[in-house]
């Protein structure tokens, strides 16, 4: 049994070593004409072996799955896993006492009533269609108002995939839990149940809200602040810290059952470089319930004007909550009542204007006259108003439409003649002013809206004879008559009631049109001749500048990258244009830099930090009125760069531009609206200014802080990059320089018969002054 397996496998061993023996001579046989495969060549060949090579495919296309799985893991689905969405929500809890310990988050009584709320609100959305989603609620505050019940305050967290995010909108959230309560409605009640909490469908309120929101408000938060005022008129000290960071900061408010928390806020003060996003935000809540921020609620104001208003005897109205900022919503009635029916009642505002209800709806607030729907829309505008109603017995309504909280406005009223607005010696203005017929066509805009100066020709200058010297040449600062009587007199005081004056620091008043900066010291106190600059000693279609010659010229970067103009105005003042931080991102001062005493591109002399950005109040990105900003430096440039680094002169109200004048526009914008590559050298064109019916020639409605300048081939004009650059004109006879505009639009650029068009300077004199000085 055990000699057969033994002669088997000799059999086989002999068999083997036969073959060994065959293939030691085979290779004897084939070495001298076939040689080793060494190195490379030989790794190269094994690897070529079919097994080993199914083998090292199959292994790189496993290596290819773990690393496009990883990446997709990393890149989509872990964020898409990690974002949240946060919600605060608000319920009246019905038929529940509301107890004192319910404001003490460690009391027994609170934790309890917590957790049971807390379990309700988890129930109803664990069984709905977000239950995947939904990943927890907080019970923030339990408080009582005079509606009895516990007023119960709560966060929300949802964990939304990108692709899911429509399914936990604002909406859809709030909508769960509405249906939750009206399933169980019963009687007509406002009140139903989950499971056994009864809430008052009502008062459910949920926001969606930000993350910081969430962080600051829960537990273990430094950013939130807890106040209780248990004494009837009590006063509880408010402080606010920068060390809390900056983040949504709280600070929740109460009082004992009752009454009212009146809050006063002695002082805010904020650093200027720090407050771009900074805002002080009330709510009647305690969480930041947007749809009970008290700018929302619905305020009512009554006045019955019972007075007979009699002829030139004046009072006021006011906005509701006046000096502060309109709600969202207001409605307010005034009655009027005038002493005889031909007698009319006049509304005079400050800075707001009423104009008949186009297409659009009202964004600055709607008014109606009388029952009947006779609307106007009101806009806040930089000039007085009057607005007049042809009716002895009139009521006014005005109600709040804006959708951010509008600005404040106040008017006096005063009865008319309805048969004569106007006293027969003046013209009625169509802003409702009334100046005086004189001045009609003087060049000067005294009606605000330029309604004195259209259908005006060139009026004769009336050097000889009897008659006067025609206003518009009176003063000026250029001898028009041949024996000079129109600049006779012009540095003599007069009353600040002539539209030509210029005020002098000391108060009085010269009668000059460009007094300001003319080289002549006019004020004995010499205060027109102050900070006045000389300037050089003398774009599309345009050419290189020197250095030197602009310079009051910047280079606003945005992120490192050229994106606008300005000018120099003092030292840690410039000047440019509202639109070039329209955006938000834009109007973040932290991205800005200036680049002064520049010629070529990377050259400049001094690079300035941007402190605050200030976009005028009545800017409108649509038309581009009031297209004007101003910017501080953080440190002001220093006095040795001249003359190098010098402001431009500012031009006074009166101050008008004639033939004599040459201007110029500068900037490092596109040469043409081809362009892709933006010059590195200032360029310059000389430019010509055209007069506003020329303008509303070519482009129609152009409103009075508005003027173009050009050539008819359009061959010398602005272009993108150079916005918010100066317009500069020089005074006959080598004068001083005056910034006469600033880039705003057009259309295209260098297109014949369309020239650029400019925010006119001077109607912003004393606005500038207001927040330079």
């Amino acid at each position: 049994m055990c000699s057969i397996p033994w002669m088997q496998i000799a059999d086989v061993s002999v068999e083997v070593a036969t073959v060994d023996h065959t293939l030691q001579k085979l290779r004897r046989k084939y070495r001298k004409t076939r040689r080793k495969p060494k190195g490379l060549k030989r790794l190269w060949a094994h690897l070529l072996n079919i097994r080993h090579l199914a083998i090292i495919i199959t292994a790189v296309v496993f290596v290819i799955v773990v690393i496009m799985w990883s990446l997709l893991w990393v890149f989509i689905f872990r964020r898409e896993s990690n974002s949240g969405a946060y919600f605060a929500g608000m319920f009246r809890a019905a038929n529940i006492e509301f107890i004192p310990e319910y404001r003490q988050e460690e009391s027994h009584e609170f934790v309890s009533m917590a957790n049971k709320i807390q379990n309700v609100v988890s129930s109803v959305y664990k069984m709905s269609s977000v239950a995947r989603l939904y990943k927890q609620a907080v019970i923030s505050d339990l408080s009582t108002n005079n509606k009895g019940g516990v007023l119960v305050h709560f966060w929300m967290v949802f964990v939304v995939p990108r692709l899911k995010i429509p399914v936990v909108c604002e909406e859809c959230v709030g909508a769960i839990f509405r249906d939750s309560v009206h399933t169980s409605l019963k009687n007509r009640s406002s009140v139903g149940y989950l499971l056994d909490l009864p809430v008052d469908i009502d008062s459910i309120l949920i926001n969606a809200v930000q993350r910081s929101d969430y962080i600051s408000n829960t537990a273990g938060s430094q950013c939130v602040d807890k106040m209780y005022a248990n004494i009837h008129g009590a006063r509880v000290p408010l402080n606010v810290f920068s060390s809390w960071g900056g983040v949504n900061c709280h600070v929740k408010l109460t009082a004992f059952p009752g009454s009212l928390v009146r809050l006063t806020v002695t002082s805010f003060l904020i650093e200027p470089s720090d407050c771009v996003n900074d805002a002080l935000i009330v709510y009647d809540a305690l969480l930041p319930m947007r749809g009970l921020c008290l700018f929302l609620s619905l305020s009512v104001c009554m006045s019955y004007i019972d007075t007979l208003l009699e002829p030139d005897i004046t009072h006021q109205i006011y906005s509701p909550f006046h000096p502060s900022l309109l709600p969202h919503q207001c409605s307010c009635i005034w009655k009027f009542e005038t002493s005889n029916s031909a007698l009319g009642v006049a509304l005079q505002f400050q800075n707001y204007v009423l104009k008949p209800k186009e297409m659009k709806g009202c964004d600055d607030g709607w008014w109606k006259v009388n029952e009947v729907m006779y609307v106007f829309c009101g806009s806040y505008v930089g000039h007085r108003t009057v607005f007049r109603i042809a009716d002895h017995n009139p009521e006014v309504e005005f109600r709040c439409s804006s959708r951010n909280s509008a600005q404040p406005f106040k008017a006096s009223y005063s009865s008319y003649n309805i048969s004569q607005p106007c006293p027969e010696s003046h013209f009625l203005c169509s802003t409702g002013l009334c100046v005086e017929k004189s001045r009609r066509c003087d060049g000067l805009d005294d009606c605000q809206d330029e309604s004195d100066e259209v259908f005006c020709c060139k009026p004769t200058i009336n050097c000889g004879g009897n008659s006067p010297v025609h206003p518009l040449f009176v003063c000026n600062g250029e001898r028009d008559c041949t024996d000079g009587r129109d600049e006779i007199n012009c540095t003599q005081g007069m009353t600040e009631s002539i539209s030509l004056v210029h005020h002098c620091s000391s108060g009085s008043c010269i009668l000059k049109k460009n007094a300001k900066c003319d080289g002549v010291h006019d004020c004995q106190d010499q205060s027109d001749e102050v900070g006045s600059s000389t300037g050089p000693e003398r774009i599309v279609g345009g050419v290189n500048s020197v250095e030197g010659e602009w310079p009051w010229q910047v280079s606003l970067h945005f992120s490192g990258n050229l994106y606008c103009g300005a000018s120099v105005l003092s030292s840690d003042w410039l000047i440019s244009a509202a639109h070039c931080f329209s955006k938000e991102r834009l109007s973040d001062p932290r991205y800005w830099s200036a680049h002064l005493g520049m010629v070529t591109q990377g050259s400049a002399k001094h690079v300035a930090e941007i402190q605050r950005i200030v976009v005028h109040e009545y800017y409108n990105m649509y038309t581009f009125d009031y297209d004007i900003a101003l910017l501080q430096l953080k440190k002001p440039w220093p006095a040795s760069l001249g003359p190098l680094v010098q402001p431009v002169c500012l031009p006074p109200a009166s101050h008008t531009v004639t033939d004599s004048h040459r201007c110029w526009v500068t900037g490092w914008g596109y040469r043409s609206e081809e362009d892709k590559v933006l010059p590195s050298v200032l360029q310059k064109a000389e430019v010509s200014i055209l007069s506003q019916t020329e303008c509303k020639k070519s482009y129609g409605p152009v409103t009075p802080r508005m003027l173009c300048a050009g050539v008819p081939s359009g061959e010398r004009d602005a272009c993108r990059g150079d916005s918010g650059g100066p317009l500069s004109c020089q005074a006959p006879g080598e004068g001083r320089w005056f910034l006469i505009g600033i880039v705003s639009w057009g259309s295209g650029c260098g297109r014949p018969n369309l020239p650029g068009v400019y925010t006119r300077v001077n109607k912003f004199t004393s606005w500038i002054n207001g927040h330079i000085s």
